[in-house]
């Protein structure tokens, strides 16, 4: 019989970050992945960026989620001797006529955040019918990379145990839970990702999915030196080549790309670009979500020994690792409380 404080359902971004502020702190853990080829996380392209979508403001707590983000991925360098973080300046493409109110957003709250305004025409391989802001605090984790990673590093430590949850075999104690006939734990931390709509004691809590279908192009001409966002993000990997994404769906929720998807991107694409590219790779992913958009949090309100931490969304890469943080002190540390919004009895109360 194996017996550990904590045992962690998922190895996406979520469970791994988990995972790792339990290991930095001393905690018995253990994750259970059955190492799938097609998950979140290994489909995600792994953006962060300082200002909320289509709004010249702040994204929200980011003073502290950047400096959690940065902490945590070069830790994870260190420990891995391994390359992810690639902080990658992101020019946002905005209407001409906005541009009065970005010109004040920089000499004002967006200071630390903007680094250059480009009226129209002026940026290379862009349509010229809109100006482009330039930001810093910006780039992207290669977040497949770093979950396959972790999964080597976790199962070289005995950590790692690789099958799938039946959830049948769960049985619920006073202060324990047992997994089959091997294996038993103070704590269930569930980090399914849209897993979770599966899961019967917390499908219902506020978890939701979006379809995401990316592409990989070839665009020699384009400048590499950038991220661009407008309707899609074009983020630069090497020699030429760009991953772009993402429309979003709720039907049909599987990862197989679809031909309705393809020809959405690029319609978008070519409003974007003037110039030429091929489509060299076209996938699909899964990403849970909460309903509200605010990670999910907390102790199940009726089984204290079951936790949730997901509904990251596409903001997982800047998410995961401060929320990580928050969620290991709840774990263990027994004055410790999350902020309500987070706390996923917000969902319970609505039922």
């Amino acid at each position: 019989m194996i017996h550990t404080q904590i045992l962690i359902i998922g190895q996406g971004l979520a469970g791994s970050l988990l995972a790792w502020e339990l290991w930095k702190h001393g905690v018995d853990f253990r994750v259970m992945d059955p190492g799938l080829p097609d998950t979140a996380s290994k489909a995600a392209a792994g953006m962060f960026h300082p200002l909320v979508a289509r709004k010249i403001r702040q994204t929200d707590r980011f003073d502290l989620l950047f400096p959690a983000l940065k902490n945590t991925y070069l830790e994870l360098e260190t420990q891995l001797e391994n390359k992810f973080l690639f902080e990658t300046p992101t020019a946002r493409l905005i209407l001409p006529q906005t541009m009065p109110e970005w010109k004040k957003a920089m000499q004002n709250e967006l200071k630390d955040h903007i680094l250059q305004i480009i009226p129209a025409g002026g940026f290379p391989g862009l349509n010229p019918g809109k100006a482009v802001v330039l930001t810093t605090n910006s780039g992207f984790v290669e977040v497949p990379g770093l979950v396959y990673a972790l999964s080597r590093w976790f199962r070289g430590k005995g950590l790692l145990i690789e099958q799938k949850l039946n959830y049948s075999k769960i049985s619920l104690h006073a202060g324990s839970v047992r997994v089959g006939d091997k294996l038993s734990t103070e704590c269930i931390v569930f980090c399914e990702g849209p897993g979770a709509l599966n899961n019967p004691w917390f499908k219902e809590y506020g978890i939701s999915a979006n379809k995401g279908e990316v592409l990989e192009i070839l665009a020699p001409e384009l400048e590499e030196q950038y991220i661009l966002r407008d309707e899609v993000f074009i983020l630069p990997l090497d020699q030429g080549r760009f991953r772009v994404g993402a429309n979003y769906s709720q039907q049909s929720l599987d990862n197989e790309p679809t031909k309705q998807g393809l020809q959405e991107l690029k319609e978008k694409l070519n409003r974007m670009l003037k110039v030429t590219y091929d489509v060299v790779d076209h996938w699909a992913g899964v990403r849970p979500v909460s309903k509200d958009r605010i990670p999910i949090l907390g102790f199940h309100p009726l089984h204290p020994q079951l936790a949730i931490f997901n509904g990251l969304g596409s903001r997982g890469v800047i998410q995961a690792p401060y929320w990580a943080s928050q969620m290991r002190k709840l774990l263990t540390e027994d004055s410790f409380v999350l902020p309500k919004e987070v706390l996923v009895d917000r969902f319970f109360n609505t039922l």
